[in-house]
């Protein structure tokens, strides 16, 4: 039995009113992680588990303000993922095919909202918690082909289900951004986020045109955990005042380029 350290243990219930099973109970061997939108909220989906809504199911559900429920474990399977015998085939490279139901070897992550509105930073930081812990729980590589949307696997009835095709490649982006550094560089991006946070610099991937500054600035950098999600491909400076001064003050202010290709040496 393995639970997520940081969620709610809501259960699903196992018999719904129908009399029906609600999920898989003790059949699934998970290889994968399928991500999906639910189409609601985290009120329903706890509601839906304490009842055992039966039809759909799923393990986990990570909220829009960074909340993890966890519905199922790992050994449990949920309705999440089948598709029809009739439906194209998956464009999905770990499909084992129409013969093997996709539920029963899929972890499901429902995230609250709807298809198109996008993810907030704490929804999407948990929710990338979440996929790298269970890469590491269950022992498969944290890349694309372990963590598909479910639009690569029921290709008619959810081609936006994990977001729309433009949200969604952004998302596997900042999912990933820091799997192709290197140990040296993601220990520098540590120290540059945590001393442009300190001065009062932010850096928001969802917004890559702008900058935060200030107590607001300091007040993100504290909510995600001195995570400010800098974007490393900017070829430019940023620049900030830490503290709004008075006329007669000096602005402090700290300029920290940040190359291409991370050039950045933070040694203070």
């Amino acid at each position: 039995m393995s639970r997520y350290p940081a969620a709610e243990w809501v259960p699903w219930r196992y018999i719904s009113d129908s009399g029906q099973p609600a999920y898989f109970k003790g059949v699934n061997r998970p290889e994968a992680v399928v991500l999906h939108v639910m189409q609601g909220y985290m009120s329903t989906a706890r509601q839906w588990a304490i009842v055992g809504h039966y039809g759909a199911s799923w393990h986990f559900s990570v909220g829009r303000d960074g909340s993890v429920m966890q519905h199922l474990d790992f050994e449990d399977g949920g309705y999440h993922a089948g598709i029809p015998d009739t439906a194209p085939s998956p464009v999905w490279p770990l499909w084992k095919g129409h013969g093997v139901n996709v539920n029963l070897y899929t972890i499901g992550i429902e995230h609250e909202g709807f298809s198109g509105d996008g993810f907030t930073e704490a929804q999407r930081l948990a929710s990338r918690d979440l996929c790298k812990w269970l890469a590491g729980e269950l022992g498969f590589p944290y890349d694309r082909d372990h963590f598909p949307p479910h639009a690569d696997i029921d290709l008619v009835n959810r081609p936006s289900d994990f977001a729309p095709p433009d949200g969604r490649e952004a998302h596997y982006q900042y999912m990933f951004e820091e799997e192709s550094m290197s140990e040296a560089d993601r220990l520098r991006l540590d120290r540059l986020e945590k001393l442009l946070a300190g001065n009062g610099i932010a850096k928001d991937l969802s917004k890559p045109d702008e900058l935060t500054f200030g107590e607001d600035a300091l007040a993100y950098a504290a909510e995600r955990g001195w995570s400010a999600f800098l974007g490393l491909g900017l070829n430019q400076t940023a620049t900030a005042n830490h503290k709004h001064p008075s006329p007669e003050e000096e602005p402090r202010v700290r300029t920290i380029p940040i190359g291409t290709k991370f050039q950045a040496e933070v040694t203070e």
